[in-house]
């Protein structure tokens, strides 16, 4: 019984370690180059979506625009239900881009952006929208300004992509805790870069099941079918 009770109270602990933000491995691929709606990935299932909103071209300020059926939540550094936030001075900024052919709310989305001079944070995750500890995720993450490059960084410095102007990248991570983060700041020396802004114009969060999950869940329907059909069988 004494261990049993040592044992919740450690899983307690452990759990309540694992809540806080930190920064998180993420496996980043890219860059991509922004071309149409179907930049957007509709894999796994829809966590939230953040659209950066100020005063920017499109005129789209508190408007929650949908692409490629992905609803982009508006707002100026925190999202409306708080699940994807942005902190460290990040600031407003306009003038993004998407390329002709682009649903308007495509262009709308990526009309503005938020901004630091130095280093910004994004914490994916919250107390009342939690990540779920051991799913995987994917991040999607777009540099839309014409101006400047950027670099998305998460636990340590090899993890890291730069992310040049007019693109988008994709990172996936495994939950350690209730919430992650990952940093917006300089990119190499050399990289494209002239207002001395890094930006963050959108980002996506998915659920994505591992394949070792559909085959728990193939694997629980067919077990539920036999013993439905063999229940049946009995009765009759």
């Amino acid at each position: 019984m004494k261990f049993i009770f040592s044992f919740l109270f450690a899983a307690a602990v452990l759990l309540i370690l694992t809540g806080s933000a930190h920064a998180q491995f993420i496996s980043w691929s890219g860059p991509f180059s922004i071309t149409g709606d179907s930049d957007i990935k509709t894999n796994g299932s829809y966590v939230d979506a953040f659209q950066a909103a100020s005063a920017g071209a499109f005129g789209k300020d508190g408007i929650v625009e949908t692409a490629n059926t992905v609803a982009f939540n508006p707002n100026s550094g925190t999202n409306t239900d708080g699940t994807i936030t942005l902190s460290g001075n990040m600031g407003p900024g306009s003038d993004g881009y998407a390329p002709g052919g682009s649903s308007s709310a495509y262009q709308a989305i990526l009309a503005d952006c938020q901004y630091t001079g130095g280093v910004g944070t994004v914490t994916l995750g919250s107390v009342t929208n939690p990540l779920v500890v051991g799913d995987e995720y994917q991040v999607q993450v777009w540099n839309s300004t014409p101006y400047d490059a950027t670099s998305y960084t998460g636990s340590t410095p090899t993890d890291t992509i730069t992310a040049p102007i007019n693109t988008y990248e994709i990172g996936t991570f495994t939950a350690t805790g209730t919430t992650a983060s990952f940093t917006v700041g300089a990119p190499p020396a050399g990289t494209l870069h002239t207002s001395g802004a890094y930006v963050v114009d959108a980002i996506s969060l998915r659920d994505i099941p591992e394949p070792s999950t559909y085959a728990m869940l193939i694997g629980g329907l067919a077990l539920l079918g036999f013993c439905v059909r063999r229940k049946a069988a009995s009765i009759s």
